[in-house]
C-alpha cells in the first residue's frame, strides 16, 4: 500500500531526528506549529545554538534538487514560526540558525545532505 505524504514526512522526520542525535544535537521539539501559518519540523540545540531545522525528503528523479522546495515564501514562513517559537518560550539572547536536511530516497539507501545556516 502506498504511503501518503504525511506518513512519508513523519518517517523522514524520524530519520532526521536520529541523524541529528548522532551528531550530538539535543532535540527540543518536533512539528512546532504556529497556527495555520507555518511549521518548523525540528527545533534542536547544537552547542550554544538554537537550531530550527527544515526537513525535505523525496526522490530526485522528479526534481533537480530537494532544496528547490524551500521557496522564498517557505523561508519567510519559517522565519515567522521561529520568531513565534522564541516569543512563546520567552527565549532571548541565544544565537539561532536555520539548518536544512534533505533526504533523497531515489536509491535503495537514503542519501542525507545537511546544510548548516542555510536560510
Amino acid at each position: 500500500m502506498e504511503k501518503n505524504n504525511r506518513q512519508k514526512g513523519d518517517e523522514a522526520e524520524a530519520l532526521a531526528v536520529e541523524f541529528f542525535k548522532k551528531k550530538g544535537y539535543v532535540i527540543l521539539k518536533r512539528n512546532f506549529h504556529y497556527g495555520q501559518i507555518a511549521e518548523i519540523d525540528i527545533v534542536a540545540k547544537d552547542k550554544e545554538y538554537l537550531v530550527f531545522i527544515e526537513v525535505k525528503s523525496g526522490n530526485t528523479k522528479y526534481v533537480n534538487s530537494l532544496l528547490e522546495m524551500i521557496t522564498p515564501q517557505k523561508q519567510k514562513k519559517l522565519r515567522t514560526a521561529a520568531k513565534a517559537y522564541l516569543q512563546i518560550n520567552k527565549i532571548e539572547n541565544i544565537p539561532c540558525r536555520f539548518d536544512v536536511l534533505t533526504i533523497d530516497f531515489t536509491n535503495e539507501q537514503p542519501v542525507y545532505e545537511h546544510i548548516v545556516n542555510a536560510i
